[in-house]
């Protein structure tokens, strides 16, 4: 007998069975029973949380030789047939591989004749945000006004790209994704069914790991399946997970070792994990680590109870907004891994400024004074980074000379035609934050003008020396790449530079 994948074996095939999704169920089999059934059906969600599971089941409840019933008997040959994807009247379209509008003309074509096996010809379009704009526009009439004997079921992962002229004409149904605790009661059940051994901490890093999708979930359990026949251990799943690196980032950037960061960062690489999805899990750590030092979490993995109590937290908000700002500039890295590793690099070195217990490399004590520092144009940079500043405050740090601290007061210069923006409101607002981020209950700063330096290095110039940089090595990428190159030559092609904005 032919195998079937466990994902296939264990789709739901009624409405009893679809899990975790009753606010979709419950208003779908409420018009069932009225008879007060939609023309046209949209289902959203991520992907593997059964959108077309829940379309297919409707379809059944429209044609099952019971009536149109709310839930399917599953024993009619109109439900069999379904089941076994026989069934005439269910035309299931993948919208990734027909986006001509002449595929979308030749479905409208075969809607005006009736149904030739059940009571409904139901339409069950796949990812239907990838049709064309023509061909969506070919659909818009049919679709607004179809024969009574027809029903469109649309399903997408990304329903903004659905034209409002779509929408507006269909009931839309978001599907959500899958609790933790829902996947693992099924993947128990389905492994208990299966005669399998398993370890119940196992389930529950299988389903962290599948992101509320019960497909991935039961795909991951089946390849595990696969490699450790003997039984499912946790150890077979934290071995080299997203989970198991970030832990080992964070307890790297805590104890500030290079090497093991290097030697970590080029095992995820050699690896070739998703560069996004390490960084997201760690980001969903440090909000985590934010989240346990304000309230108890008991359910909290042991590692993150106790890092939060180890941590400081300047150490995780400032992690937290190099994060966010570096995914975003991962995506124009010339060199995704060598991007990678150097945010890497960038977080730890986060951490040894934002360290309380001593000075980190290029601070410097003054011998007259302990509290006195000396901090370079590039630290000071990233700490006016993290500031939680916006509008005229960020702008007019961004234009400053860091000269020293002496307890709670900041020396800073700036050009005199700068040192107009710091206004009494302005001041205030920026010695807040200052004293957030140090950790004072005041902090006071004295401004004086730089007027004499002939090469003041700001925040605001070396971001815009880095953004040069950045903007370089993109241009290097074009024009060294070959079609690029095949176009200026062969074609008599130009680069036309355009100012930025």
């Amino acid at each position: 007998m032919t195998y079937i994948p466990l994902a296939r074996k264990w789709r739901p095939k009624s409405f009893a069975n679809l899990l975790g999704q009753c606010h979709v169920v419950n208003p779908i089999q409420n018009s069932l029973l009225n008879n007060k059934t939609h023309h046209a059906y949209l289902f959203t969600g991520t992907r593997g949380v059964g959108k077309t599971t829940v379309a297919r089941i409707f379809a059944k409840a429209l044609n099952c030789h019971q009536g149109v019933v709310s839930e399917p008997c599953l024993q009619c040959a109109s439900c069999l047939a379904i089941d076994e994807g026989n069934f005439y009247d269910l035309i299931e379209v993948d919208g990734a591989s027909r986006t001509r509008v002449e595929d979308t003309r030749e479905l409208i074509e075969n809607i005006q004749y009736a149904p030739a096996q059940g009571r409904y010809k139901i339409f069950l379009i796949d990812e239907v945000h990838m049709l064309s704009t023509h061909s969506f526009n070919a659909l818009l009439k049919t679709i607004e006004e179809p024969p009574e004997h027809v029903k469109f079921l649309l399903a997408t992962t990304d329903p903004q790209k659905i034209p409002p002229t779509i929408l507006s004409r269909c009931l839309q149904f978001n599907l959500s994704p899958v609790s933790n605790d829902t996947i693992i009661e099924q993947l128990s059940i389905i492994l208990n069914s299966e005669a399998f051994n398993f370890e119940p901490p196992a389930l529950v890093s299988i389903a962290k790991q599948a992101n509320g999708s019960m497909r991935d979930a039961i795909t991951l359990c089946e390849q595990l399946m696969a490699t450790h026949p003997d039984g499912l251990k946790l150890e077979h799943i934290i071995t080299n997970s997203l989970d198991e690196y970030c832990q080992r980032l964070i307890n790297i950037f805590i104890s500030q070792d290079c090497q093991a960061l290097v030697s970590t960062s080029q095992e995820i690489i050699d690896q070739q994990l998703s560069f996004k999805k390490v960084l997201h899990t760690l980001i969903e750590h440090f909000h985590a680590l934010a989240l346990l030092q304000i309230t108890e979490n008991p359910d909290a993995p042991q590692f993150l109870q106790l890092t939060a109590q180890k941590i400081a937290t300047k150490h995780i908000h400032f992690a937290y907004q190099i994060l966010e700002k570096g995914i975003f500039d991962l995506e124009w890295s010339p060199n995704p891994a060598l991007g990678f590793q150097m945010l890497l690099l960038r977080l730890m070195n986060a951490f040894q400024i934002a360290t309380e217990n001593r000075l980190p490399t290029g601070f410097q004590k003054n011998s007259e004074d302990s509290t006195m520092l000396s901090i370079n144009a590039e630290q000071w940079e990233a700490i006016v980074s993290t500031l939680s500043l916006d509008g005229i405050g960020k702008d007019a740090l961004n234009q400053t000379i860091f000269i020293s601290r002496l307890e709670n007061q900041i020396n800073l210069a700036a050009k005199s035609a700068y040192l107009t923006l710091f206004t009494p409101s302005v001041k205030d607002r920026i010695e807040k934050a200052l004293a957030v981020y140090f950790k004072q209950p005041t902090i006071k700063i004295k401004l004086s003008t730089s007027d004499n330096n002939s090469a003041p290095t700001t925040p605001a110039i070396i971001k815009e020396e880095k953004q040069k940089q950045h903007q370089a090595a993109l241009n290097k990428l074009i024009v060294e790449n070959n079609f690029v190159s095949r176009l200026l030559s062969e074609c008599d092609a130009e680069i036309i530079k355009t100012a930025q904005k």
